[in-house]
């Protein structure tokens, strides 16, 4: 992937619905995004959710990675939202990135840990 020219922008319909997956940072965010494109509601989560639902997909029911990045998180995503049926939902305070804006060093080491605690699960499922 090629970050070069990335800037910033509001997300918009087209946007979500052209995404193959959209991770938020909160809850509220998913719920932004999918009302935009309610059927994006399938590919859509919170970032600690999808890691979550990630962490539970069995060793046999992973894509096979056969070079297509694109089948491959298209397998993930139906992968970590078939365990939606079978794993309890996060609970709220743990399901959203804290926002350490104006929070002070504190607030931005907790979302750190927060998020370090999601990269394994996210790490495979993103296949880095």
């Amino acid at each position: 992937m090629d970050a070069d020219g990335f800037v910033a922008r509001q997300i918009d319909a087209d946007m979500v619905r052209a995404a193959d997956l959209i991770l938020t940072a909160e809850r509220a965010h998913r719920g932004a995004a999918t009302r935009l494109h309610p059927r994006a509601l399938r590919y859509t989560f919170a970032i600690a959710d999808f890691a979550d639902l990630a962490s539970g997909i069995p060793d046999g029911a992973w894509p096979v990675r056969e070079g297509d990045p694109v089948a491959w998180i298209n397998g993930v995503v139906a992968a970590a939202a078939a365990q939606r049926s079978v794993r309890t939902p996060l609970p709220a305070d743990q399901a959203d990135i804290l926002d350490p804006y104006q929070k002070g060093p504190r607030a931005f080491d907790r979302m750190a840990a927060q998020v370090d605690a999601m990269l394994p699960a996210l790490s495979r499922a993103l296949g880095a």
